[in-house]
């Protein structure tokens, strides 16, 4: 089995973006850059992108626009709560800082 990956650039804007946030803990889970709040995760970078925990109702009424897309980490397992964002070019994920920040708040940062 082939080792999962993440674009270093994704990683770089990210923190960039992450690091302006308050209450956000910069570190990593499963072997992917991750961003916490009180010691849970918010927000990971996968292969595809990068997911965000912003809760059903919010996710609810994101999937769909701007590269937002449900997450589903298994064919049929889609998870509730999260989003996924995929955007070709790294630095574009510094448009998506409010729907961090929403993830953010949603574990009460």
């Amino acid at each position: 089995m082939s080792e999962k990956k993440y674009d270093p650039a994704v990683e770089s804007a990210m923190n960039g973006v992450m690091g302006s946030i308050a209450g956000v803990e910069i570190g990593a889970m499963f072997g992917f850059p991750a961003y916490k709040v009180k010691g849970k995760l918010t927000i990971r970078l996968v292969e595809e992108g990068v997911i965000a925990k912003v809760g059903k109702n919010r996710a609810d009424a994101l999937i769909g626009q701007n590269n937002i897309s449900k997450y589903e980490p298994l064919e049929g397992r889609v998870w509730k709560d999260w989003v996924l964002i995929s955007e070709s070019n790294p630095a574009n994920y510094s448009n998506h800082k409010a729907v961090f920040q929403d993830a953010v708040k949603f574990l009460g940062g």
